[in-house]
């Protein structure tokens, strides 16, 4: 634990500004997914639309930069399937539609993160939550990817055959640090 701790102070005093001038950020997104079955490789976004979603992660533009800490899905069908969410610093040019075979856009290449795999869900009652800390995935850095916008877009990708049934929710979380 105390290592993880000095490395992640060591990587945030490496982005170029103090620990004092981090400020922590967090970011939510919630949707219902298709209430038919996936297969493996299909985009999980909201039923019937675009599987691109915006954080309002507070990532700055131009100079500063941001470092992504801890990711979070939670699926209160109690699915808990295997995916990748997929992050993207510019709004993604490719198609990615819901329960459509996801593949990465070759315009998209330069601004994709990832994939961050969960493959472990716990079961919280009926609701299953996947939950991975020290992540520490610079973004908008010269070590990074840089960011065009204070947002970060994310697709997922389904690794399994959930099915999440009618009015069941998926709820995804970032959680890191931003220059002030």
């Amino acid at each position: 634990m105390r290592r993880t701790f000095v490395l992640a102070l060591l990587l945030l005093l490496s982005l170029g500004a103090s620990a004092e001038a981090r400020l922590a950020e967090s970011a939510v997104v919630q949707f219902t997914p298709s209430a038919s079955a996936y297969t493996s490789g299909q985009c999980i976004g909201p039923a019937g639309a675009s599987a691109v979603q915006t954080l309002a992660f507070v990532a700055p533009s131009g100079q500063g930069g941001a470092l992504i800490t801890d990711a979070e899905i939670v699926d209160d069908s109690g699915q808990g399937p295997n995916v990748d969410l997929y992050l993207f610093t510019a709004p993604p040019s490719g198609t990615y539609t819901d329960q459509a075979t996801c593949s990465l856009a070759a315009a998209d290449e330069d601004n994709v993160i990832g994939p961050i795999s969960f493959t472990s869900f716990t079961a919280l009652g009926t609701p299953k939550t996947a939950r991975l800390g020290s992540l520490l995935t610079a973004i908008n850095t010269q070590a990074g990817a840089p960011v065009s916008s204070a947002s970060v877009w994310f697709v997922l990708v389904s690794r399994g055959t959930p099915t999440f049934g009618a009015a069941h929710k998926i709820t995804v979380r970032l959680g890191g640090y931003a220059d002030q």
